[in-house]
């Protein structure tokens, strides 16, 4: 099976269950790590890569607007949303997953032009996002390893369509997400999620032009290669694609508004209820545990328990979607847990104690509280070595 993996511009007849579970905490991966640019890559010594984002996707003309300033040589807008699979087949025909009637399987997707995508990927993968058509699809590295499928198989969507994966590309290549198509080819696909830009000019002078092209009120998060593990929307959280690797991949199905109905037996197998240090009973993946224990713990010793109320506990294990037509929350997996609300609510700078975050940053959560849309009360796992200080620590709301 063709399979490219190469240097990087961008930084990656039962219900089915597609994980062994986990039953200790997960390694810390160090997620923060820098990716280099490859030497192969296409973009001029003179040009600079940035990447740019908006929480709940970018303004309607702002692909437009940007591509028009001056000194701005290249740009790709991309679009992301969540699609649901219903089956999947490997290169030969033969089923390798298929879910419950009325269940699904939530998949991280992003929609390219291929042609100026191309640009901003070394010369093989340009070549692969070039020559991909209408009903192709590329996946990630860990979205190939979660599908167990290769080049030639097939994914069958809810919606009907029925992609051939056409090649499998390392993960930062593909902004971390489980497939990639081609814009316009799914109708599930609409928001879009950032916009790749190269230019000529000062960093700061870009930024500038395109603040001055924003309200106010809409927060921007500009990024270059090494800034962020991937070049992608939410860049501050672990990908989708990650998260189903350490914590396992459910299906479920629609339970109205949000609200999700989970694969009984993924819930058996991951989320326990625990009673914990300060907060009393919580359900949460038996993953994290450890690690929120720990962090209650050092609080209690350090007669810092004050600095969390049992009250204030707006959940850890809740199965749902960050909008009814949005995103899958990490609270579906049990990662995350909000504290002390409802003073710490969304879009506020929040009350939380610099006590409580700096242990719980040290323990592998990061906070909302410093995102570019404040979410003072939620704490998400992520791993690796955090910084309560750290000014890339702004993510996308995860709720």
């Amino acid at each position: 099976a063709f399979v490219v993996v190469v240097g990087l511009v961008l930084g990656a007849a039962g219900m089915m269950v597609l994980d062994d579970a986990v039953r200790e905490s997960p390694a810390r991966a160090d997620r923060t790590q820098r990716v280099e640019p490859a030497p192969d890559a296409s973009i001029a010594a003179s040009e600079q890569v940035l990447l740019v984002w908006t929480p709940n996707g970018l303004p309607v003309d702002l692909a437009a607007t940007v591509a028009a300033l001056p000194n701005v040589t290249v740009t790709s807008e991309v679009q992301g949303d969540l699609v649901e699979m219903v089956a999947s087949t490997a290169s030969d025909g033969a089923a390798v997953d298929t879910t419950a009637a009325g269940y699904v399987i939530p998949l991280d997707a992003l929609a390219v032009d291929p042609a100026t995508y191309a640009r901003f990927v070394p010369k093989g993968a340009a070549a692969v996002f070039g020559a991909l058509k209408p009903g192709e699809v590329i996946l990630g590295e860990t979205s190939a390893r979660l599908r167990r499928v290769d080049v030639g198989g097939t994914i069958v969507l809810a919606s009907g369509e029925q992609l051939r994966v056409a090649a499998v590309l390392g993960d930062a290549l593909v902004g971390g997400a489980e497939i990639v198509v081609p814009r316009g080819t799914l109708g599930a696909i609409t928001t879009p999620r950032f916009l790749l830009v190269t230019t000529r000019g000062a960093r700061s002078d870009f930024e500038a032009a395109v603040r001055a092209q924003l309200p106010a009120t809409v927060a921007v998060r500009f990024r270059a290669p090494g800034e962020a593990p991937l070049l992608r929307h939410g860049d501050a959280v672990l990908a989708q694609a990650v998260v189903k690797e350490q914590f396992g991949e459910f299906a479920y199905r629609h339970a109205g508004g949000r609200d999700l109905d989970l694969d009984p037996t993924w819930v058996r197998d991951h989320i326990v209820a625990v009673d914990l240090p300060l907060l009393g009973q919580v359900r949460c993946h038996r993953a994290i545990v450890g690690d929120l224990r720990a962090t209650l713990l050092e609080l209690e010793r350090a007669n810092l328990g004050y600095v969390v109320t049992p009250e204030g506990v707006a959940g850890c294990f809740v199965p749902r979607l960050i909008s009814p037509d949005g995103g899958l929350s990490r609270h579906a997996w049990g990662i995350a847990i909000d504290l002390n609300w409802p003073k710490n609510l969304q879009g506020e700078l929040g009350t939380q104690d610099v006590r409580l975050v700096e242990a719980l940053v040290a323990h592998g959560f990061a906070w909302g509280g410093r995102w570019l849309v404040p979410d003072p009360a939620h704490f998400e796992w992520v791993g690796g070595k955090q910084s309560s200080s750290d000014p890339q620590g702004e993510g996308q709301r995860r709720r």
